[in-house]
């Protein structure tokens, strides 16, 4: 018997993500059946933890990092790549190269393309378990940049804050993904403007609720003009 007065080799235990099971294996060859390994099968997915995904939008990907760089891989391992730091955003190291731990592949995800030392990114950074890690079950915490140039990962054609941003499909990366393609310093300088303006924002976007006001965007009159960071307060004033 498992778990009872006694206990024989063919007891085993089986972990799962939300405990342990315990199965006496003879038993189970001898009596089952079709309907009670689908059973059996039911019982184990219930335990099992499952994932799924959700995309991370631009202003949560600024506002939960705890730093946001422009940087280069200098090196690649098994579980880690290295980038050396060409410009900060927004920091809590003092470190000019930082270990990252590589985003892993999964069903619903995939990184632009495999990692290779030479390519640079704007990486949006979490501290995980003392780890650095990219921000995203989509790897969105890493916008790929080449050319001085930004990839921004976008859905189609899309109009953010009543200007329209063409997008279209790059060889070099993801081939069924739709890219927008921003200078990269217009890039930076809006993430910026965004973090140096949240407060203002966030206070403009709660008043434009209590007025019921869709789709008014007076408030960025008030900020300098930078066509990222209509993207950003765009996906902000939708809930991202």
């Amino acid at each position: 018997m498992c778990g009872g007065l006694s206990t024989t080799s063919s007891c085993k235990t089986l972990g799962t993500s939300g405990g342990t099971i315990s199965v006496d294996i003879e038993l189970i060859k001898m009596t089952l059946t079709f309907k009670n390994i689908l059973l059996l099968t039911i019982i184990l997915l219930k335990y099992n933890a499952y994932s799924v995904y959700v995309k991370t939008f631009l202003p949560s990907l600024i506002e939960k990092s705890k730093i946001i760089v422009h940087g280069k891989i200098v090196s690649v391992d098994r579980e880690t790549f290295k980038i050396v730091t060409i410009k900060k955003i927004k920091s809590i190291s003092k470190a000019d190269t930082l270990t990252i731990q590589k985003f892993k592949d999964w069903t619903s995800a995939s990184r632009y393309s495999k990692y290779e030392i030479g390519q640079e990114a704007i990486y949006f950074i979490e501290l995980k378990k003392g780890k650095l890690k990219i921000i995203g079950d989509g790897n969105e915490g890493e916008l790929f940049v080449k050319s001085d140039s930004a990839y921004f990962d976008n859905d189609g054609e899309t109009v953010y804050c009543g200007i329209k941003f063409p997008t279209k499909r790059v060889n070099f990366l993801l081939k069924h993904n739709m890219y927008t393609i921003i200078n990269l310093g217009i890039v930076i300088q809006g993430i910026q403007q965004y973090l140096e303006n949240l407060k203002l924002i966030d206070n403009q976007i709660k008043k434009d609720y209590r007025d019921t006001i869709s789709h008014r965007h007076d408030y960025i009159d008030k900020l300098p003009k930078n066509i990222f960071l209509a993207i950003i307060i765009d996906q902000r004033r939708n809930g991202y």
